[in-house]
């Protein structure tokens, strides 16, 4: 072991997460154990971003959301709920972002990260997660494109932007 560093683990407050400390040159530097990636809509077990977590992290989850824009095969694909759902697209994002949420919620429950990653899509669905109270760990969202999606569609019953906001900035 370098003179330099030293490694140990740390709980934080709730328990539920542990972190590597790494002392280098004096500087602590705090770093997960363990990340769950949430991937983009079209996005999968490949992809670039899902390879680096995995290849950056002693620990990487990865759950398929069986999304698509456009793929009938995948179970939460919007133009499979738009068609569950008469061709109303609000309603099909609602049916397709709900799909998502308890894909992840069973994740979640088998295997509790150190962080959560969202991408896109999965930051969307990262951004419900915390504001359902799913998820109330550490999270990176790189560009969630839940906003987006709202603005498209319109505003679902369950989701509206600025009640997801709110109950995010409540907590």
């Amino acid at each position: 072991m370098e003179e330099n560093k030293q490694n140990m683990n740390i709980i934080m407050e709730n328990n539920q997460h542990s972190l590597s400390a790494e002392n280098n040159k004096n500087e602590l530097v705090l770093v997960p154990n363990s990340v769950s990636f949430l991937h983009g809509l079209e996005s999968g077990f490949n992809g670039g971003k899902h390879r680096y977590l995995k290849a950056n992290f002693k620990v990487c989850y990865f759950k398929s959301m069986e999304m698509s824009k456009w793929k009938l095969t995948k179970r939460n694909s919007f133009c499979r709920s738009l068609l569950r759902n008469w061709l109303r697209p609000s309603r099909a994002a609602e049916d397709s972002l709900n799909g998502c949420i308890k894909i992840q919620q069973e994740e979640l429950a088998q295997n509790t990260p150190d962080l959560i990653v969202g991408s896109s899509w999965g930051g969307g669905i990262g951004l419900l997660l915390v504001s359902e109270g799913l998820w109330t760990g550490p999270i990176v969202l790189i560009a969630p494109a839940l906003k987006r999606l709202l603005d498209a569609v319109g505003q679902t019953p369950k989701y509206q932007w600025k009640e997801v906001v709110k109950r995010i900035n409540e907590k």
